[in-house]
């Protein structure tokens, strides 16, 4: 083979290895940007549902917050008028309201509870009254604060009557022994909706 033969048969070679060497080379980088480019849509698709899930978590606590400020609102009402006529605990209220104004709880009574049908309705809830019946012992100061507290006391009672009368005189001042009647309320627990059965009859042909 001439000189001039064997260097253009090298030079074939050659271009030829390079050729394969690019190809190679760009059939792996073209791989990678294939594997790339699914690795930033995924990522895309994952940052689209995050900020949906953020969207949605920030959309749940608004409606929680409005929930919980209704249940703050409700809270002073439910507590003046409860659910329910809580005796004992408008007892326990008289008994504490006393005791921190210095004055003697007696004897305290409350009336029958009279709930008409059309009272109990759910669609148009009313108070119920409860009268109470009471006695304090002691000074008439003490007595007059007695009564601010009721008026500032949470569970709504109205002073209806007061009876005075005084009893003794110790040190120098007199007590009192007074009859209250006051009346509280309450909010009816709406009877339980009963669905009438469907009866049916069948006579025999």
């Amino acid at each position: 083979m001439k000189a001039s033969t064997k260097r253009l048969l090298s030079i074939f070679l050659a271009l030829a290895l390079i050729g394969a060497a690019a190809f190679i080379v760009l059939n792996q980088s073209l791989g990678k940007w294939k594997k790339l480019q699914g690795i930033r849509q995924e990522v895309a698709e994952k940052t689209a549902v995050r900020n949906q899930l953020v969207q949605i978590a920030a959309k749940a606590q608004e409606l929680l917050a409005r929930f919980e400020d209704v249940d703050r609102q409700a809270e002073p009402i439910s507590r003046a008028v409860p659910a329910g006529p809580k005796l004992p605990e408008a007892l326990a209220i008289l008994g504490a309201l006393a005791s921190q104004n210095n004055l003697s709880l007696g004897q305290v009574s409350f009336d029958d509870i009279l709930i008409r049908p059309d009272t109990a309705s759910a669609a148009t809830p009313r108070a119920v009254p409860v009268k109470v019946l009471m006695t304090l012992t002691g000074r008439y100061t003490d007595f007059k604060n007695w009564l601010k507290a009721i008026e500032s006391e949470l569970r709504l009672m109205d002073v209806e009557e007061i009876g005075i009368q005084g009893i003794s005189s110790k040190a120098g001042e007199e007590l009192f022994s007074f009859s209250v009647h006051l009346t509280a309320y309450f909010q009816p627990r709406p009877a339980p909706h009963v669905v009438p059965a469907d009866i049916s009859q069948t006579q025999n042909q």
